[in-house]
C-alpha cells in the first residue's frame, strides 16, 4: 500500500491510496450497488461530496486500486 497526501496551489488536500490487490471493476461496483453487495463506493462519494470534496476510483481486476480524495481546506 503506498499513501501519498499534497496540498495543491489551489488549497486541496489531495490523498491518493494505492494498493497491488485483486482489484475490481469500478463500473461494476458503481451501477450495480446493492444492499447483498453493499453501497461503499457510493457513501464514500456522497460524503465527499458533503464537504465539497471528490473521490475518484481507478481500479481493474488483476491491477490493484487507486483511491484519490480532494478536500478544499479552510481559507
Amino acid at each position: 500500500v503506498d499513501v501519498s497526501i499534497t496540498v495543491s496551489a489551489r488549497s486541496l488536500f489531495v490523498m491518493k491510496i494505492r494498493d497491488n490487490g485483486v482489484g475490481f471493476n469500478v463500473a461494476d461496483k458503481r451501477d450495480n450497488a446493492s444492499p447483498a453487495s453493499g453501497v461503499g463506493l457510493k457513501s464514500m462519494v456522497n460524503r465527499a461530496k458533503l464537504i465539497g470534496g471528490e473521490i475518484s476510483f481507478q481500479s481493474s481486476p488483476g491491477n490493484g486500486t487507486t483511491v484519490t480524495v480532494a478536500l478544499p481546506l479552510p481559507h
